[in-house]
């Protein structure tokens, strides 16, 4: 007794607490709600008699009673009025039609309140069309009495008020827990209608091959193959043969490099040679240019001494491009006066 009593008066200190923070027109349904809460056994105070309407839900409706409230979002706008069960022998059909109501005074739209309840029913015959359906929630989040709650689901197909009865009727969606069954129930039909016994054969199948794969002899030879192979490789690639020919190709290079040392050592005073006699020869051809002119003074273009020495100086000439093309060609080939004339490809 002592712990109840504790539990409501932190309960009542939270709600004062809050107060100041919660709208004034969800302070009255929570303190409705929090006196179901402290007092389970005591219904919510009545309400007027509103407006009445008929839904029917095909899911379970244990915990709905006569007395129940009616909300939006929390909010209480109506009573459950009567609830029956109605047997049809003939069909083997079971009902549970639903009576509620709601309370004009406690609805606003579009900044005003119905005034009557052909006004409600117009009202609810608009919001029908456009997703207003009735629904069963539980009247706390750790369980309890049911309530059925006015939603809007946008994803509900078009419905209509319907009519002929003694109440319009509103239609009802589906509870979270009925949307959970069916999708469970759709997902066993679908498991149910797979081939399970031949695809657990063809997995059987499967796995014996593979198993007669790994353990057979076929595999077993490979194996061996690819090992004397990877040894076979190893062995050559660590052998004497594959020493002595880097050992080989190592000493050839030092032999070359010595050579083309030595080659260069003694092409130089060669060269240089070369380049003093055509130095000189330029030097000569020059003098004899000038020699050429005045023995042209002298002797006269048309003499036949003068012709020979034309052609002399000419080919002293030429033979002087020659040797400094042979020079300049030595030069960047050093290594011509030992591979000798590089063939022409025709």
């Amino acid at each position: 007794m002592l712990r109840s009593w504790r539990r409501r008066t932190l309960i009542l200190v939270a709600l004062l607490a809050l107060a100041p923070a919660i709208p004034a027109a969800a302070q009255e349904a929570l303190v409705e709600e929090l006196g179901r809460v402290l007092h389970p056994g005591e219904p919510p105070p009545p309400l007027p008699e509103g407006t009445r309407f008929l839904v029917r839900f095909a899911e379970d409706v244990s915990g709905l009673e006569v007395g129940s409230m009616v909300t939006v979002r929390g909010l209480r706008i109506g009573t459950v009025r009567e609830i029956a069960v109605v047997i049809d022998s003939e069909a083997a059909t079971m009902d549970v039609p639903v009576v509620i109501d709601v309370v004009p005074e406690l609805i606003e739209v579009d900044g005003t309140r119905p005034a009557d309840p052909a006004a409600v029913e117009a009202l609810a015959a608009r919001l029908v069309a456009k997703g207003l359906r009735a629904t069963l929630e539980k009247a706390t989040p750790l369980g309890g009495a049911q309530r059925v709650a006015l939603v809007f689901d946008p994803e509900a197909p078009p419905a209509v008020l319907g009519s002929g009865g003694r109440y319009l009727e509103i239609p009802t969606a589906p509870t979270l827990g009925q949307e959970l069954e069916t999708a469970l129930g759709e997902l066993v039909a679908r498991v149910a209608a797979l081939p399970l016994e031949r695809i657990a054969d063809e997995v059987m199948v499967t796995v014996g091959a593979v198993r007669d794969l790994v353990t057979g002899p076929e595999l077993a030879r490979t194996l061996a193959v690819v090992e004397r192979a990877g040894n076979e490789l190893v062995a050559l690639a660590t052998g004497p043969e594959v020493r002595g020919a880097v050992t080989s190709v190592g000493q050839s290079a030092e032999e070359l490099q010595t050579l083309a040392a030595g080659l260069d050592a003694r092409l130089t005073p060669a060269v240089d040679a070369i380049l003093r006699a055509a130095a000189t020869i330029e030097t000569a051809a020059g003098d004899g240019a000038t020699t050429f002119a005045g023995l042209e003074r002298s002797m006269g273009p048309r003499s036949p001494l003068w012709g020979e020495f034309l052609q002399t100086s000419r080919e002293l000439a030429a033979t002087t491009r020659s040797l400094r093309l042979l020079v300049e060609y030595l030069e960047r080939h050093p290594d011509a006066l030992l591979r000798g004339r590089p063939e022409t490809v025709p």
